[in-house]
């Protein structure tokens, strides 16, 4: 089921109904379409950026703690998790620096 939006809540926040679930097929076609439009590379300026460290992440009520990412550092964790047998995966880590990548990808899509 896709989420359903309903109201904000005191904190600004979006309350949403419906299963929050989304699969991992939809998830690939969603980067495949995005990567499309992005061509082979894409060229990035900025090597740093504010992040809500991984397993840290407040409730919607409450000020996060920030943390400096290096997108550098981002890029290097894909290349190893690549380098790496197949299966040899650490979800949380691998994702996180995946995310940082995209996160600046994103960032930067603004201002294009």
């Amino acid at each position: 089921m896709i989420p359903t939006l309903m109201a904000h809540d005191s904190a600004g926040c979006v309350a949403v109904s419906g299963d929050l679930v989304i699969s991992v097929v939809d998830l690939q076609a969603a980067l495949a379409r995005i990567s499309e439009s992005l061509g082979d590379e894409v060229e990035l300026s900025t090597d740093h950026y504010w992040l809500v460290p991984t397993g840290r992440l407040p409730a919607t009520g409450e000020a996060p703690a920030l943390d400096v990412g290096q997108v550098s550092d981002d890029i290097e964790s894909v290349a190893e998790l690549l380098a790496r047998p197949a299966g040899d995966v650490h979800v949380w880590h691998d994702l996180a620096h995946l995310a940082g990548v995209l996160r600046v990808i994103a960032d930067e899509a603004t201002r294009s």
